[in-house]
């Protein structure tokens, strides 16, 4: 449920915010038995908007189901690129520098 408010401001015009509700019923009916705050004042993505709304409408078809190789959890692996990775293995400043140093040639 997408909900909005509007409120003039006194330069002229509308300030107008959002929030999204998620919405239980009772099953078969209509009837809200709880509800939450996806989000309010931010914006979703299109891509994390689309998650939810296949989800609520359960097709699946339409998620993401690549695997992650160390808990086969669905999602999006990252790649980093070769000297982030360095980089955050390093265990001192001076490593630190060597690494970007490297890279910075």
């Amino acid at each position: 449920m997408l909900t909005s408010m509007a409120a003039p401001v006194s330069t002229g015009g509308m300030l107008r915010s959002y929030v999204i509700r998620c919405v239980v019923c009772k099953p078969g009916t209509t009837e809200m038995v709880d509800h939450f705050c996806l989000t309010a004042d931010s914006s979703l993505s299109y891509d994390e908007w689309m998650w939810i709304n296949s989800y609520m409408a359960f097709s699946d078809g339409n998620l993401d189901f690549t695997t992650f190789e160390k808990d086969n959890v669905p999602g999006k692996a990252i790649t980093w690129k070769p000297e982030y990775d360095e980089k955050a293995k390093v265990s001192s400043m001076e490593e630190y520098q060597s690494v970007a140093a490297h890279y910075s040639n």
